[in-house]
């Protein structure tokens, strides 16, 4: 069982990413058990409820030496929108955005990182 309240479970032999990122950085709670990230090519199902400081991920999609070599998993991207991630939230793409944290890199095409 995975998430506050065990909310939610997963199959024996699953493998699990904790990433560091949670509510307190604008990562909607609604999104728990429904939202994805984006790693090694793959979209990655988030399992649980989403935490203050961290979201788990599904990784067993991955290969061993994937999951070994995994270092990021992405929660925006051209592969999830930010209008994906809003439906997960049940919300608009206004909100995810506006409610980015700080601790997270950034890159933009054009111009500084903030």
């Amino acid at each position: 069982m995975v998430g506050y309240g065990a909310t939610q479970s997963v199959a024996a032999g699953s493998w699990l990413a904790v990433a560091r990122g949670g509510y307190a950085d604008g990562i909607l709670r609604a999104q728990g058990g429904q939202g994805c990230g984006w790693a090694c090519g793959r979209r990655l199902p988030m399992v649980g409820r989403v935490s203050m400081d961290s979201t788990t991920f599904d990784i067993s999609a991955l290969s061993d030496r994937e999951r070994d070599a995994l270092e990021n998993i992405e929660i925006l991207n051209r592969e999830v929108t930010v209008d994906e991630v809003a439906g997960y939230a049940g919300t608009i793409g206004y909100e995810i955005l506006t409610s980015l944290g700080h601790r997270y890199y950034r890159r933009y095409k054009s111009g500084a990182a903030i």
